[in-house]
């Protein structure tokens, strides 16, 4: 589920997202409010799917980089 009242995600820079997931854990270990906690935690689940997809498509740039020097036959 995404939060629509959440900014462009792929706009913020890398340093951003890591800074506003490790913020967001630290607000969900605080409260003992479930209803809170939920919506926390679904804020914190879009950033860090963000997060991941940005080392999946950075993984994925080496790897083609990589593909051009290493050759086996």
């Amino acid at each position: 589920m995404w939060n629509p009242l959440t900014n462009n995600l792929s706009d913020m820079k890398i340093d951003d997202l890591v800074t506003k997931i490790n913020d967001l854990m630290k607000r969900m270990k605080m409260t003992t409010n479930p209803g809170v906690r939920w919506q926390l935690t679904l804020l914190y689940n879009q950033y860090h799917e963000e997060y991941q997809r940005r080392l999946f498509d950075q993984m994925q740039k080496d790897s083609a980089k990589f593909d051009k020097i290493i050759n086996i036959e």
